[in-house]
């Protein structure tokens, strides 16, 4: 994590400094209607060096929070929140102005970010750029597609090269340490002694990759036999079509954006997003 000085900016009444541990108790006033807990990002945040979260302090008040996350050349802006009765004064555009910074200087040259209708003209604003929308999905907890009959296996570590190759060549990003530690309960689907796919449910919303449109189908019916919502890229026409025949509607979507040179990546191979701090 950046020293507090390079990340510390002062500003009227208000200054944008780590956020730490002691903060968390903080986080249930933020936290927009309809939002998960916000404490299991932001533990993860603070336990991993690649990542840095924020606050705006105002008269010993948390008036806004995010989160950087990086990856080298490529990053992540996620979890730009400002309490309610705040908004509109430029807390969330500091907020973002900072976390760019940092990023930069650890070398990131692109940065993305999944935005909601609320948070989408401020990041215009700051320089992103619409990439790609994604679509939110839900089913009744009875509408439960049957799992796939073949196909699948559980994780071995010899599959390991094979899961890490292929994220790379889904995202464009070097993810590796993130899927590492979420490889409890992956699933693997293998044709011919190959890995066409994988599904880590421990990995956020439970991430699903796959090469080929057999694979993927196959990954996502088993993700949604447990999955009341499923979040795809728009790009990924043969998953949307599997949901809305399964009983999965359409609920809401969002963009994600890009700031900085675009880098290549294959949403249509995204089978079920990490969640909105990764994509």
């Amino acid at each position: 994590m950046a020293p507090a000085s390079i990340i510390r900016y002062a500003l009227p009444i208000m200054t944008i400094e780590p956020f730490s541990r002691n903060d968390l108790p903080a986080l249930d006033g933020l936290r927009p209607e309809k939002w998960p807990d916000l404490v299991p990002p932001f533990r993860f945040y603070l336990s991993h060096l690649f990542c840095l979260p924020l606050e705006a302090v105002s008269g010993g008040v948390v008036a806004g929070i995010g989160a950087g996350i990086g990856f080298g050349k490529t990053g992540w802006l996620a979890h730009i929140i400002v309490r309610h009765e705040l908004r509109g004064r430029g807390i969330g555009g500091r907020i973002v102005i900072a976390l760019i910074d940092y990023l930069a200087k650890k070398g990131c040259r692109t940065v993305s970010l999944l935005a909601t209708d609320m948070g989408y003209p401020l990041y215009k604003k700051y320089g992103f750029v619409d990439q790609v929308e994604y679509v939110f999905f839900a089913r009744d907890e009875d509408d439960r597609p049957d799992p796939p009959a073949g196909g699948i296996v559980p994780y071995s570590p010899d599959y390991l090269g094979s899961i890490l190759d292929m994220d790379r060549e889904v995202s464009g990003e070097e993810r590796g340490a993130i899927l590492e530690e979420n490889l409890d309960g992956c699933l693997l689907h293998v044709s011919g002694g190959t890995v066409a796919g994988f599904f880590l449910p421990r990995l956020g919303e439970g991430f699903a990759a796959a090469r080929n449109k057999e694979a993927g189908l196959a990954l996502l019916a088993m993700k949604a036999a447990r999955a009341v919502r499923v979040t795809l890229p728009t790009a990924n026409e043969a998953g949307i079509r599997f949901l809305l025949g399964n009983g999965y509607r359409e609920a809401t979507r969002c963009w994600r954006m890009v700031r900085g040179p675009e880098f290549p990546w294959k949403p249509d191979c995204v089978y079920g997003r990490i969640a909105g701090n990764l994509g």
